[in-house]
């Protein structure tokens, strides 16, 4: 008896090893939110590279590489204004709450508002559309969804 229980040990560590690491994954996934809040030295891997952050057309300043989406914006030589419409602005934190910064004119937007269709994309103009595969289009000054 005394040696098959001598040969169990073993086996019983294995399990305790096994089913202790079943539950060490992350439980709350990183957000955008947690990941620019972080200081880089916590980062334990690019996150904007593992959750696609680099190429969601969002400018993330946060990332530890630089975004192509930050570069490409036509409108980083303003120099903002108070953050009203119609004010200039290069980003749209530098437009009030209701606001997004309009890439196409270089100035606070309400949101759904457009001159053309790119401004339906633009970081910030968070307009309300269905959740189909489809396609935006910008008609009569306003960002559309349309459904196939």
């Amino acid at each position: 008896m005394k040696a098959m229980v001598g040969s169990l040990v073993p086996v019983f560590l294995a399990m305790v090893f096994v089913v202790s690491g079943c539950g060490s994954g992350d439980a709350d996934p990183m957000t955008k939110e947690k990941a620019s809040q972080m200081s880089k030295d916590d980062w334990t891997e690019d996150y904007c590279q593992t959750q696609g952050w680099y190429a969601d057309a969002v400018c993330d300043d946060f990332c530890p590489e630089p975004d192509p989406v930050c570069d490409t914006n036509p409108c980083q030589d303003v120099t903002p204004g108070n953050g009203g419409e119609s004010e200039p602005c290069a980003l749209t934190e530098q437009c009030d709450g209701r606001q997004y910064c309009n890439r196409t004119r270089c100035i606070c937007y309400p949101p759904s508002e457009c001159v053309e269709v790119s401004d339906c994309s633009d970081p910030g103009n968070d307009w309300v559309h269905d959740t189909c595969l489809g396609h935006a289009s910008c008609s009569n000054g306003l960002c559309e969804w349309t459904c196939p």
